[in-house]
């Protein structure tokens, strides 16, 4: 599974991990793996240093909607997109930039661990 993730209660962060090819399919999957762990509502860096998409533009806006219908049945974190890659960096910004339009869950894209972090505890503390 090129998705993992798992959840720090020392700082209230969950963790994910993307690898390999990222699709549509495995992001809709995680969506719903999170959910089903009780995990959405937790601030997520999602670290994509490793991934590379294959994702195009209408499927990011059904993720987003997803991301929408999720946040309407309770809490959704902010999530901080980490990617070195440039498909996927662009992907990701689109995605935060919908997702803000549509009034949906905090997104963001980030080049380093640090600026993700960084955005995630400021987001974590308003």
């Amino acid at each position: 599974m090129p998705i993992q993730f798992h959840y720090d209660p020392d700082v209230g962060i969950l963790f994910t991990r993307a690898e390999g090819l990222l699709t549509f399919d495995e992001i809709i999957r995680h969506l719903n793996d999170e959910r089903n762990a009780n995990s959405i509502a937790h601030p997520e860096v999602f670290d994509a240093t490793q991934a590379s998409t294959d994702s195009t533009a209408e499927q990011v806006r059904v993720v987003v909607q997803r991301m929408i219908e999720m946040r309407r049945q309770g809490a959704f974190g902010p999530t901080a997109v980490i990617t070195n890659n440039d498909v996927v960096f662009g992907m990701a910004s689109m995605l935060a930039i919908l997702s803000e339009l549509r009034g949906g869950p905090k997104v963001q894209a980030f080049r380093t661990f640090n600026e993700g972090l960084d955005w995630l505890v400021r987001m974590k503390n308003e």
